[in-house]
Order: C-alpha cells, then sequence, then structure tokens
C-alpha cells in the first residue's frame, strides 16, 4: 500500500502534478493526503480518479460570502477502490477547519484513520499559528490517527531527535509547534525520515520538502503513521519538474 502527502501548489498548472501522482500508486492500493487543492482541482480529482473514493474538505466547510481565496484551498484525501469510507469530517475545534480533513476507512478487517493538515504560514498570521497547532495537537488526542500528512510550515531547524528540533517563534517561542510534535509522538506517531536521513551537515533540514524564491530549502512536509512501514521517501526533484514547490512524500507500507 502506498501512502502519500502532498502540497500540491495552487498557482502552477495541474495537469503536470497529476501525471506524477498517478504513476506513484499504479497498480496498488493508496491513501493520498493533498494540501491547497482549489475548486476546480478538486473537480478534476474526480473525473480522473472516476474508480477511486474522494473526500473534500471544502464539500464539508464551505466557503462564506466573505471568505478570500486563502479559505479556498482545501484538504483531499483520496483512498482506492477497495476502502469503504465509515466517516468523514474537518476538525471543528481548528482556527480554519477546512485546513483539515479527518477520514476513517475500513479494508477487510483493517481499519485506518486518517488525518491531513495544512498549517497557515507565521509570517502572515503571527501567534495565530501557534493558537492553530495547539488545536491540531487537541485533533490528534481526539481522534487518535493512525496516519498524518501535514505542510505544517515547520520546523525552523530539523533534527533526528524530537528534542533537537528548533520551531519558529511564533510569538510564543515555538512552544504551539513543540506541543503538537510532542502530541503525535506521544500518541506513536512515528517520522520515519528522522530514522531514513541522517543530518550530517549544519543544514535547516533532514531533506528538502520544500524550496524558496531564493533557493534555499526547509523540511516543512511531514508523513507520520503508527504502524511498521518499508520505506519513506521525499520526491523534490520529480515535485519541482511537475510545478510544485513541495515535495511528494510516499511511504510504502
Amino acid at each position: 500500500m502506498k501512502i502519500i502527502t502532498w502540497n500540491i501548489s495552487y498557482f502552477t498548472k495541474f495537469e503536470p502534478k497529476l501525471k506524477l501522482l498517478k504513476s506513484k500508486v499504479l497498480n496498488d492500493s493508496f491513501i493520498i493526503i493533498l494540501q491547497e487543492v482549489k475548486r476546480s482541482v478538486y473537480l478534476d480529482l474526480l473525473n480522473e480518479f472516476n474508480n477511486q473514493n474522494i473526500s473534500y474538505s471544502l464539500n464539508i466547510r464551505k466557503p462564506g460570502k466573505f471568505d478570500t481565496g486563502s479559505r479556498k484551498l482545501g484538504i483531499v484525501i483520496i483512498y482506492s477502490k477497495e476502502f469503504k469510507l465509515l466517516e468523514e469530517r474537518v476538525y471543528e475545534r481548528a482556527l480554519l477547519p477546512e485546513r483539515t480533513l479527518f477520514v476513517r476507512l475500513n479494508k477487510g478487517t483493517q481499519e485506518f484513520k486518517v488525518l491531513g493538515l495544512h498549517s497557515i504560514t507565521g509570517v502572515d498570521h503571527k501567534k495565530a499559528k501557534s493558537i492553530q497547532f495547539y488545536s491540531f495537537a487537541e485533533a490528534i488526542e481526539e481522534l487518535k490517527p493512525d496516519i498524518v500528512g501535514i505542510d505544517a510550515n515547520e520546523p525552523k531547524i530539523d533534527a533526528n531527535l524530537l528534542k533537537d528540533i528548533v520551531f519558529n517563534d511564533n510569538r510564543d517561542k515555538g512552544q504551539g509547534a513543540k506541543t503538537f510534535f510532542e502530541t503525535m509522538d506521544a500518541n506513536g506517531l512515528e517520522d520515519y525520515a528522522r530514522i531514513k536521513f541522517k543530518k550530517e551537515n549544519e543544514n535547516d533540514y533532514l531533506i528538502p520538502s520544500i524550496k524558496f524564491k531564493g533557493g534555499n530549502f526547509k523540511r516543512y512536509d511531514h508523513l507520520l503513521v503508527n504502524f511498521k512501514i518499508k520505506s519513506i521517501d521525499y520526491l523534490m526533484n520529480e515535485s519541482l519538474e511537475a510545478g510544485s514547490d513541495h515535495a511528494l512524500v510516499i511511504i510504502d507500507k
């Protein structure tokens, strides 16, 4: 089974991203979490994955009359046809509920609880980012997900050990983000990237997952699960070629 999280980046053409995405799940069961999904892209996904199942946060928390474009970027979770949907919802207590999506899926005798999240930026939202992370921690405690895919816009400095990670200030000395990541750890969610990719230099990241306009990199995209996996990879170069500034992150279970 393949598990993917990817911020597809709404400001470039979707077709090359769709081609890359589909190439990674051919002839396999899968769960895909996507961030920054406009409604037009959601409609394209419905058409392209016509034999699959798709949940979309903006179908649950619909944009209101006065919502700006930043509240029209939702989360999609796509799951292959052998999965049965048992539950779907956004996390209403989050600061921006449409940037959350939770589904509970059944496959034979197995059940998977999947949570997709997309953090706001500290540059634009300051302490609101911290408040958001506390609500994300609450969602972890309440929903007990087996899989979490998130564009966290964190950390400031990555590390192999959670205790050594440095989070952005967000006017709270990074406590909100720290609480969220510690809550995931306490609930048995493993970030296997910290095991696979060893930090051997002074870079801010274990492996790049976002490229900034100035050419710098960070690891802002995280895929955590509470079960053993075969592999995890960050497809930075392929994703850049497809038009996203974020790496597609893929787990082979």
